[in-house]
């Protein structure tokens, strides 16, 4: 199945794929027996085409950014929302030539915060998210600069993040 992607030319140097569910990365090679994809942990991958179940080829346009806070269970939603906002409209201020445009030069979806996304993560808290669809080349920055965003509001505003249940050292 995996010389399929290579002979249909569905995959080219520099695509950023997903493999398998768990492998993703940049494709720095691709040869009749493997490709070589680069994690964004620095890690350089070398999979068989025989070993490839599944494909997701994530450099055709467009990206979800989707980046999160979990915060403690006793932290104020509504203190949150008014800061999870504050973050999405600075986003779209700051990094909007991150995003993809339609014709008419519009965001398709500007950042924007998506509330609580997820509730009692590991007994610790609850994820709020925010999301915004750009363009596949700006897909690590544009993350880069959200989660930094995130994290500078987390602070300013003194947001009780989620702690871990582990105490030993």
């Amino acid at each position: 199945m995996g010389l399929t992607y290579l002979f249909e030319r569905q995959i080219h140097h520099g695509d950023y794929v997903i493999i398998n569910g768990n492998q993703q990365g940049k494709i720095e090679e691709i040869s009749m027996r493997h490709l070589k994809i680069r994690q964004f942990d620095g890690y350089l991958y070398s999979v068989s085409y025989s070993n490839i179940n599944e494909l997701h080829n994530g450099s055709r346009g467009r990206r979800r950014v989707n980046e999160s806070l979990v915060l403690s269970y006793r932290q104020n939603p509504d203190e949150a929302f008014k800061v999870m906002e504050e973050v999405a409209q600075t986003c779209n201020e700051k990094y909007g030539d991150f995003l993809l445009k339609d014709e008419q030069g519009l965001p398709v979806e500007s950042f924007k915060f998506n509330q609580i996304t997820e509730l009692n993560i590991d007994f610790r808290g609850h994820r709020y998210s925010i999301s915004g669809l750009v363009k596949e080349a700006d897909l690590v920055e544009a993350s880069k600069k959200v989660r930094y965003e995130l994290a500078m509001a987390a602070y300013m505003n003194n947001l009780e993040m989620a702690e871990s249940l582990n105490m030993g050292h």
